[in-house]
């Protein structure tokens, strides 16, 4: 998990915060729902996405950048090279989807419970 958290980048940072105050919020919604906080889980989900899409594009961009320089990246590496980096760059979206989806889990819960 450290090695794939690396690879995603510093936005991993941003979307472990944002979706683990997501995954908390949802959580405590499950506990004790109330249909106040249905707004403020809605843009938290909004922000975890946001963050997931901002760190895949700035990953992407920076594989771009790395291959655009013969001396980092020659002709004969750069099928592997770019390959690496779109991996790494899936990172983010899938960190943060997965936050996304126990949230999201948590959210139905309160909502049945609510209901």
């Amino acid at each position: 998990m450290v090695e794939f958290f690396k690879e995603g980048g510093w936005s991993m940072w941003l979307i472990l915060v944002v979706g683990a105050t997501l995954v908390g919020a949802s959580l405590r919604f499950a506990i004790k729902p109330h249909a106040a906080k249905k707004e403020f889980l809605k843009y938290l989900s909004f922000a975890t996405i946001a963050a997931s899409i901002h760190g895949m594009l700035m990953d992407v961009g920076m594989v771009f950048w790395y291959c655009t320089d013969d001396q980092r990246c020659p002709d004969a590496e750069l099928t592997r090279t770019l390959l690496q980096g779109f991996k790494e760059s899936t990172r983010p979206g899938t960190f943060g989807g997965g936050l996304l989806v126990i949230a999201l889990v948590l959210m139905a819960i309160g909502a049945s419970r609510l209901a």
